[in-house]
């Protein structure tokens, strides 16, 4: 082999300049609350709006008020929009429910069977809840032709071109009836004999068939289609040694699990590698799953056309209920076994029941195996509650068109939308009756088309019919309104069945009409029809009022005490939108006097919400303001450091404030450490940024922001000795890694002082670290810094036992 000989002379490379030392990331919140779809109580990591749509869902409706016809949302989807609007970047989100109580749709697979019962195989929705009511399941047969060699009821021979047209985990059809899961496969030149298990409704062939075609290898499409998308995984097999496996399509509680690797799945013994398989079903996120891995299926009925779709099968239960949502507490949020636990006991008890007892933490609580998170909110904590109503989906007549246009001396034509009418509301109470007599003209010289009649079948879940009787000859025009008026009525159909079926509408007020096309010429509108399709059907929200909100303040507590547990977290808390300043108060005060002191400087409260859209064409919705603020954290954080106070930035999509803060009640509001946010000419942005705490040193939020900066700077520093001898050389070198790096956070304006030496110290010498601590096998490492405001210094010290290293904050 010759190798080429380099060419006498100099030559001269250049080195790419290390990397600067990079300081912790301070801008990743997590986000817990209400989502449509997603794995309950896993964290999963975010990067931009569509991915959030992916995982977790569109908007949640949750019960309003019985008075009240405004739909009312969940806040989680609106705070992380809100989030990467203002600047952030990156976010976990856990999806809260009752785990006991919320259900996944399933799905029978058209003409799929297992082998062994040949029943109908099961495919799951990828995650628990009602979202999936309208997934429709279709699949279709892909066979390939493979060249027969010869079949002795054992061994299946076929000639190949490439050592690829047959693999282990096969499923190949022989004459059509015969079916052969390919266990091993032996390949000698272009003859590959196949063996395995047998599965046939016809004796086995002893002879070659007549046509050379007989032998298939088969894989299958399955198509999952939504109101508005449509997802498809293509050639999937039917055994787990198959690398597209049916069986292997995850669950988001698997593909999401933190405590497997993602897009790592451990397969069985004799499973495949089903990576690729994961990867293909995690982006775009495929709707269905299936809970059995270890089963072979046969595609029994199943042919190359689609088939008919498949809807979910038979379930009980509201949507609410499904969707675990039925019963609104606390422990949505918060780990039951950790409900009332002080600051102190948090961690200990935490890791005890998770590597000792092995459970998964639940809630809030779930995020405290995310390091890289510094932020955490729990945007749906303000909602009040419901409570169960016996007024579910309804149906009802609109009128019932017996004196409009139908007599042989009229012919109706379209009429104004004030056309006369006893319209009901959503209850079925007459609401008013138009006043305007509506327009006809004269036909003596026309046949009138007669009027249809238009009902409807009762509403399940968002799924219902409109059917009317039909006159041969015409044409009948179906239309929709949001509007019991029909001012906003548009044309949806236009046929001559006489029904139109709806499959899990969203949740609304629609209005129907119809009527029939001639020539030309029109008939009078039919009756009109309403339909209510409520998705949180059976359930009634608390009306706001000056009741307490204990599930409020214990969610709260619990925040502020996992945040200081931590002690490198800040909660970001809002209050229900109806909270006056009075409200506001005395939430503020009854968690100042419920918590630890300590605790209190790792959360800051907001107020009021936010009225704006989420794009340019969406309705204006009001939305607490700590999705919004913690996207102005991230942006100051990223852009500027951690130590700069989150204030005076104006909040983007804001375009007006609920409720109305009064000017004389803003001294109140931040004396109790209340974050007003205000309508300033510059736009809508906050001037404080204070904690809860009542201490003028830890006060700003930006000083707790620093101070965690700096404690997660020295564990990762300190991390890189723990196994150094203890010693004059370690201590001058720990001294020295320390004082460069707050050198530059100095320079970047994180500390007060004219210098330096006024601005930080580390002290590493016998004064901290005395001969018993050495003894001891504690090396000790103290850094004293005065944030960039009037303040006495703040220690923090950095202790090593051993291995580990801790980071304390001394006072």
């Amino acid at each position: 082999m010759t190798v080429a000989r380099p060419l006498p002379g100099i030559r001269f490379e250049a080195q790419a300049r290390p990397l600067g030392d990079v300081l912790p990331r301070m801008d990743i919140p997590v986000f817990a609350g209400f989502a449509a779809s997603g794995p309950l109580h896993l964290p999963v990591a975010v990067e931009d709006v569509a991915q959030l749509a992916m995982i977790f869902g569109g908007d949640v409706e949750l019960p309003r008020p019985a008075k009240s016809r405004e739909p009312r949302f969940a806040q989680l989807a609106s705070a992380v929009r809100a989030f990467f609007r203002n600047g952030g970047k990156r976010c976990w989100v856990i999806r809260v429910a009752d785990r006991a109580t919320a259900v996944s749709n399933s799905f029978a697979v058209p003409g799929l069977v297992a082998s062994g019962t040949l029943a109908p195989a099961i495919a799951w929705a990828r995650s628990e809840g009602s979202w999936s009511d309208a997934v429709r399941v279709r699949t279709n047969l892909v066979p390939a032709p493979l060249a027969f060699e010869s079949f002795d009821g054992a061994r299946l021979r076929v000639r190949i071109a490439s050592s690829r047209d047959v693999a282990v985990g096969d499923l190949l059809r022989v004459n059509g009836a015969t079916y052969l899961f390919a266990d091993t496969v032996t390949i000698d030149g272009r003859i590959a004999t196949v063996e395995g298990a047998l599965w046939s409704a016809s004796p086995p062939l002893s002879s070659p068939p007549a046509f050379e075609s007989a032998v298939e290898r088969l894989t299958f499409d399955l198509t999952a289609q939504s109101e508005t998308e449509t997802f498809r995984l293509t050639g999937l097999g039917f055994a787990p040694a198959h690398p597209r496996y049916f069986g292997a399509l995850p669950l988001d509680a698997a593909l999401f699990d933190e405590r497997t690797a993602w897009l790592q799945p451990a397969p069985p013994v004799g499973g495949g590698d089903w990576t690729n398989l994961w990867r293909d079903a995690a982006t775009p996120r495929f709707p269905l799953a299936s809970g059995d891995n270890t089963t072979r299926f046969l595609p029994i009925g199943m042919t190359a056309l689609l088939s008919t779709p498949a809807g979910p099968l038979p379930v009980t239960g509201t949507e609410l209920e499904r969707d675990g949502l039925a019963v609104f507490s606390a422990d949505l949020f918060i780990d039951p076994n950790l409900r009332e636990t002080q600051v102190r006991d948090v961690l200990d008890l935490a890791d005890a029941l998770r590597y000792e007892a092995g459970l998964q933490l639940t809630g809030i609580h779930a995020a405290l195996g995310i390091e890289e998170v510094t932020m955490l909110s729990a945007p749906d904590a303000v909602h009040r509650g419901w409570i169960p109503d016996a007024v579910g989906g309804l149906t009802s007549p609109l009128h019932d068109g017996s004196s409009e246009g139908g007599s042989s001396e009229f012919l109706g034509v379209p009429r104004s939308s004030s056309e006369k009418a006893e319209l009901l509301d959503p209850r079925g109470t007459p609401r008013n009756r138009g006043t305007e007599e509506p327009s006809f003209v004269a036909c003596s010289s026309l046949d009138p088309i007669a009027v249809p009649l238009l009902g409807a079948t009762d509403v399940d879940g968002g799924t219902y019919a409109l059917t009317w009787n039909t006159l041969a000859g015409t044409t009948d025009e179906l239309q929709e309104a949001t509007q019991p008026d029909f001012s906003d009525a548009a044309t949806i159909f236009a046929g001559t069945t006489g029904r139109l079926d709806f499959i899990a509408r969203p949740s609304g007020d629609y209005y129907y009409r119809v009527r029939r096309l001639r020539d030309g010429r029109t008939s009078a509108w039919s009756n009109g029809v309403g339909v209510r399709v409520a998705g949180t059907s059976g359930f009634v929200a608390l009306d706001d009022d000056d009741t307490d909100d204990p599930h409020l303040v214990t969610i709260h507590e619990a925040m502020l005490r996992m945040c200081a547990a931590r002690a490198d977290l800040v909660a970001l808390l809002s209050l229900p939108r109806h909270y006056d300043e009075r409200r506001a108060v005395t939430h503020t005060t009854t968690l100042m006097t419920a918590l630890e002191p300590q605790a209190l400087s790792y959360g800051g409260l907001w107020h009021p919400w936010l009225i704006g859209r989420d794009d340019d064409a969406g309705p204006l919705r009001a939305t607490t303001p700590d999705g919004a603020t913690a996207g102005v954290m991230a942006a100051r954080a990223l852009a500027r450091g951690a130590w700069v106070a989150p204030a005076n930035e104006p909040l983007t999509g804001v375009l007006a404030l609920t409720p109305e803060i009064p000017a004389h009640a803003r001294q109140s509001l931040q004396d109790a450490a209340v974050n007003l946010i205000r309508r300033e000419p510059a736009g809508f942005l906050c001037l404080d940024a204070d904690t809860l705490s009542s201490d003028e040193e830890v006060r700003p939020l930006n000083v707790r922001r620093l101070l965690i900066l700096v404690r997660r700077c020295a564990l990762r520093t300190g991390n890189d000795y723990a196994f150094e001898p203890h010693s004059m050389n370690l201590r001058n070198t720990i001294k020295r890694g320390f004082e460069s790096m707050l050198s530059s956070m100095f320079l970047r304006g994180a500390f007060a002082g004219r210098n330096e030496k006024s601005a930080f110290q580390v002290v590493t010498d016998e004064t901290v670290n005395t001969p018993q601590s050495t003894d001891n096998g504690r090396f000790i490492a103290e850094l004293k810094i005065a944030p960039s405001r009037p303040l006495s210094f703040l220690t923090v010290r950095l202790v090593q036992r051993g291995e580990a290293a801790t980071a304390e904050e001394v006072r």
